[in-house]
């Protein structure tokens, strides 16, 4: 009996390792996009007033905003948000 109670801890302990490194497995590739996205929008999005917020393609003394930046962080943005 006592044998048996053994086995069937071990399963469990088993099984719940086997648990937690399949929810951290999934969850995992969500979690740095999500940390990188906000890194980036920490370092690149520039806010000036309510509506107006922009990609900063030059230096925080001389923020520049360029097309091509701004449609970057337009995918990037939509791509967190809908991934």
């Amino acid at each position: 009996m006592k044998n048996k109670l053994i086995g069937v801890f071990f399963l469990l302990i088993v099984f719940g390792y086997i648990a937690v490194f399949f929810l951290i497995r999934i969850n995992n590739p969500k979690q740095v996009q999500l940390k990188t996205y906000q890194e980036w929008k920490k370092e690149y999005l520039v806010n000036k007033g309510h509506n107006q917020t922009f990609v900063n393609a030059g230096s925080r003394k001389n923020p520049i905003a360029l097309s091509e930046a701004q449609g970057f962080g337009l995918i990037i943005s939509c791509q967190v948000r809908l991934g």
